[in-house]
């Protein structure tokens, strides 16, 4: 059982039943005549509409959230999270644009929905009680500007959060509390100036008898203001109110113009002192503090679960849908095109995440698995075709898939370099292993001294032998953007149908210490565990991990065989 799928939709569900419960008590609460003392001040038939329009928006409010949160359901059970992220992965994006774009999409097919109920509220719940004055044109534009402004102002918050938490490690949750809190409150202090008149217009209030009483109810409580000014409400809703918005001294008073036009300024003073109230009781403050609270909460909880497999089978998304044992070869077309480093980085990268991952290293080297082990925080284990029995390797095999859940096997060499024991075979290849395993293979081709060549090469190795299956490609050492452009192009005539997965560039974090007979050891490489974090958080960067985990697939080699 998956107790993080359990417990979100318990979650859901409880939330929505204490909001329907709330929603029929105060339904319930509602008194069919006026309180004593207002009587005087509602005729019946006021009160009436008053009272009837109230039921109306409960129910409007209830059908909504019933209907979204029956769709969020829907989703997350019938695997709706996992069908968006298929193909946003599918578009071989970067990893942070995928990760957009599909946030981008949950946000738009949202909205949308939303718009059918948004209409019936505007121009026919609001109409039936007299309150719309909202045009066709009027709830267009709003609807164009609002989705301007999320992109705008939310695409660079949430690049930035992405961005964190791809490459920022253990801290992540803390960079990302700061940026959106202070995102908040800058957009707190300029709402007012550069915001609000995109939708509305602003008029100053005229001298006269109402600001004059306003001005010396705000000056006797010790309330600064910056402005006072007349909205035009009148342009959506009959609807009266006032605010205030900003702080510091960017403070003003916003009253609707059918608030000016329909009230005394003795009533409106009292609609002000409602206002203030709320500033000397410090609930805007506390209201800010709380919300900043709650979003830090929301970051650090983020932090811990995030990364964990069950969260991701929650939604159907992957790891957790990988079978035991899926296994990928990290393999390359020579010696020296960084294959021990990118394949520490990916072991780092993805144990962050909350993968079980393991390793393997063809042949019987004992440097590299020393450094595999330090990566991946479990035993490396050497798979020999050379000297060990079929039999022998699908033991190691299964002592690895016992303890993890993906298996990254580094090759030896060359993707087809081994010993010639006859013609055309190279036994204890990387090759001769991907066959007798069955994993996919990933090719990682070092782009120095070539470009538009790489997918000659690639398209080459893909056809050399038919019983092994390389099904993504990684370029190292991409020197610039024209670069990458030039080799994307060329691969993708070349092989349309091969995942790019990722371009890293020249970086001192893709390196480790090397003497005349290879690699430093690990107990002897210095720093070791920050070398190690800065491959990590590179890989993180430029190489789809979720497509990269997707392409991994079971062996074929049973147990005793």
């Amino acid at each position: 059982m998956n107790w993080y799928l359990a417990v979100i939709v318990a979650s859901l569900s409880l939330a929505w039943g204490l909001r329907t419960l709330a929603r029929s008590l105060n339904r319930k609460a509602l008194p069919p005549a006026p309180p004593a003392g207002f009587a005087d001040l509602f005729d019946a038939d006021t009160y009436r509409k008053s009272q009837d329009y109230a039921k109306a928006r409960m129910g409007h409010e209830g059908r909504e959230d019933a209907f979204f949160t029956a769709l969020t359901l829907a989703v997350m059970l019938l695997g709706g999270f996992n069908v968006l992220d298929l193909w946003t992965r599918g578009l071989g994006l970067s990893p942070l644009v995928t990760g957009l774009v599909f946030i981008a999409a949950l946000w738009l097919a949202s909205d949308l929905l939303r718009l059918p109920l948004d209409l019936h509220e505007t121009f026919v719940l609001e109409a039936r009680f007299g309150f719309n004055t909202t045009t066709p044109a009027v709830f267009v534009w709003d609807k164009l500007k609002g989705w301007v402004l999320t992109l705008a102002i939310g695409g660079p918050v949430l690049w930035a959060v992405l961005w964190f938490l791809a490459t920022a490690g253990p801290y992540a949750w803390l960079y990302c509390w700061a940026v959106t809190a202070l995102i908040s409150l800058a957009l707190a202090y300029v709402a007012p100036t550069w915001i609000l008149p995109l939708f509305n217009r602003f008029t100053p209030l005229g001298p006269g008898e109402l600001r004059q009483a306003l001005e010396e109810y705000a000056g006797r409580n010790g309330f600064t203001l910056t402005g006072l000014f007349v909205m035009d409400g009148s342009k959506r809703s009959t609807k009266s109110n006032a605010f205030f918005t900003g702080f510091g001294s960017k403070r003003r008073i916003a009253l609707f113009d059918t608030l000016v036009t329909r009230h005394t300024p003795r009533e409106i003073l009292a609609v002000l002192a409602h206002e203030v109230g709320h500033w000397k009781m410090g609930h805007i403050r506390k209201q800010i503090v709380i919300g900043l609270v709650k979003s830090g909460l929301i970051f650090w909880l983020l932090s811990i679960f995030l990364n964990s497999p069950g969260l991701f089978a929650a939604f159907g998304l992957p790891p957790e849908r990988m079978s035991p044992a899926a296994g990928l070869g990290i393999a390359a077309p020579a010696s020296g095109s960084g294959k021990t480093i990118v394949t520490l980085a990916l072991l780092r990268a993805l144990r962050q995440r909350g993968l079980a991952v393991a390793s393997a290293k063809v042949g019987p080297d004992y440097i590299d698995p020393a450094f595999h082990a330090a990566a991946s925080g479990r035993p490396c284990l050497n798979l020999d075709g050379w000297a060990m029995r079929p039999a022998t390797i699908a033991g190691h095999l299964g002592a690895l898939a016992d303890q993890a859940e993906l298996i990254l096997c580094e090759g030896v060499m060359g993707l087809f370099d081994g010993a010639l024991v006859a013609e055309g075979q190279n036994a204890g290849s990387t090759a001769e292993m991907a066959a007798l395993l069955g994993w996919p293979v990933i090719l990682l081709v070092d782009l120095k001294g070539q470009a538009a060549s790489a997918a000659a090469l690639v398209e080459g190795f893909r056809r050399h032998r038919s019983d092994i299956r390389i099904a993504g490609v990684l370029f190292n050492r991409v020197g610039s953007t024209n670069h990458r452009i030039m080799v994307e192009r060329a691969c993708r005539a070349a092989c349309p149908d091969l995942a790019l997965l990722g371009w890293l560039p020249t970086s001192p974090a893709l390196a480790l210490p090397d003497r005349h007979l290879g690699l430093v050891p690990a107990g002897e490489t210095g720093h070791l565990e920050s070398r190690l974090e800065a491959a990590a958080a590179l890989i993180a960067q430029h190489v789809d991990l979720h497509r990269l985990i997707d392409l991994a697939r079971p062996s074929g080699l049973a147990p005793g065989a």
